[in-house]
């Protein structure tokens, strides 16, 4: 899941997607740490790629 998650967040510095970047960044580095709090920030991260997703869909 770490790798996953910390190549999504390496791919969301080019595409710029700030808030995509800070939730990738916050699940990686709970997950890094072992925190019982990783599992809520990859809820937040599933959240903002659904954000993402619906505005592509409407821009399109």
């Amino acid at each position: 899941m770490i790798e996953r998650v910390h190549r999504l967040h390496g791919a969301t510095r080019y595409c710029g997607v700030p808030q995509l970047r800070a939730a990738c960044q916050r699940s990686e580095t709970l997950l890094k740490q072992d925190d019982p709090e990783a599992q809520r920030a990859l809820d937040e991260l599933d959240a903002a790629i659904e954000r993402l997703s619906e505005a592509a869909a409407q821009s399109a």
